[in-house]
C-alpha cells in the first residue's frame, strides 16, 4: 500500500515550461527521507504547460491549472488547499527555474522534526543570472531572535527556501492578496507570531534574478506592499523597525540598477 505524501513541494509557473523541467530535474537527485507530491501550479500560462509526467514519477507530480492568470499570490493559494487536502505534514517552496541542493529537504525535515516550535526553515541562497553566472549570496539570519529583528529592516526569509509546517499555515491562513509582491512577507509576520524561525547557514537553493521576475517588474508596487507591512509590524523599541521604514523610502527613489549594482560588486547581500 503506498503512503500517503508528508512533503510537498509547491512551485506556481507562468509561461516557463524550460525553467520548470530545471527545477524539476533538481529535485530528482535530492533525496527525499518522507512520500513526497510535487504541486505544480499552472498560473494561466498560454499555450498551457504540456509536461511529460515519466521522468518524475518519483516526484509525486501534480499540475494545477488555472484558466487565466491570477497572480502568484492566488497560484500558491491553490497549491496550499491542494496540499491540506492530502494530510501534507511540510510545505517547500520553489520557483520555477530555481534549484536546491541534494541535501536541502532532508535537512529541513530533520530540524522541523527535532523542534516542534519551529514553524518555517529557510537557508542561504545563491543569486545568478540567466546563463548561470554567481551574482552574489544572500546570507540569511540563523537563530529566531536575529531573524526577528531582522524582518522589520526587510524580508530576510527566502520564499524559494524556506519549508514550512502546514499545521501553522492553517493556524494563520493562506497568502494575502492585499499585499502585491510582498505576499510572502506579510505571510511570514503572522507565522513568526505563532511559532519560530531558523534558517540554515548554507546556500540550499539557486535563483535566477531575471528582468521578468516579480522583484524587477513590480519593484514599486513590491516597495510600497514593503513599506505597508512595516508599518503594520511597527515595532516601536526596535531600532530596526525605523530602520527598515527608512530602507524602503529610500528604494523608492533609488534606481533599481544601482541596488543591484553594489549586491553584485559586494558578491553578499544580507537585506
Amino acid at each position: 500500500m503506498k503512503s500517503e505524501p508528508s512533503l510537498a513541494i509547491l512551485i506556481p509557473v507562468f509561461n516557463d515550461a524550460e525553467g520548470l523541467r530545471k527545477s524539476l530535474d533538481s529535485l530528482l537527485v535530492a533525496p527525499c527521507p518522507a512520500p513526497l507530491m510535487t504541486l505544480v501550479v499552472d498560473d494561466g500560462s498560454e499555450p498551457a504547460l504540456a509536461l511529460d509526467h515519466g521522468p518524475y514519477l518519483s516526484l509525486g507530480l501534480r499540475v494545477l491549472r488555472l484558466p487565466a492568470n491570477e497572480g502568484i499570490a492566488v497560484a500558491l493559494n491553490r497549491g496550499l488547499k491542494e496540499a491540506m487536502q492530502h494530510g501534507i505534514r511540510y510545505l517547500a517552496r520553489l520557483d520555477a527555474g530555481d534549484t536546491i541542493t541534494p541535501d536541502r529537504l532532508t535537512r529541513q525535515m530533520a530540524l522541523l522534526d527535532e523542534n516542534p516550535d519551529l514553524g518555517v526553515v529557510g537557508s542561504d541562497a545563491r543569486y545568478v543570472d540567466a546563463s548561470g553566472k554567481l551574482l552574489f549570496v544572500f546570507r540569511s539570519a540563523t537563530d529566531d531572535r536575529t531573524i526577528r529583528s531582522r524582518m522589520h529592516v526587510n524580508c530576510c526569509l527566502v520564499h524559494p527556501s524556506v519549508m514550512i509546517r502546514m499545521a501553522i499555515l492553517e493556524q494563520v491562513g493562506p497568502y494575502s492578496v492585499d499585499y502585491p509582491a510582498a505576499e510572502d512577507y506579510e505571510l511570514f509576520f503572522r507565522i513568526l507570531a505563532v511559532a519560530k524561525a531558523q534558517c540554515i547557514a548554507a546556500p540550499l537553493v539557486t535563483t535566477v534574478v531575471s528582468g521578468s521576475g516579480i522583484s524587477s517588474r513590480r519593484r514599486h508596487a513590491q516597495l510600497l506592499s514593503r513599506l505597508r507591512i512595516q508599518c503594520r509590524n511597527f515595532c516601536w523599541t526596535r531600532i530596526q523597525a525605523y530602520l527598515g521604514v527608512a530602507i524602503t523610502l529610500s528604494l523608492l527613489v533609488v534606481p533599481a540598477a544601482l541596488v543591484n549594482a553594489l549586491k553584485r560588486h559586494c558578491k553578499v547581500s544580507h537585506y
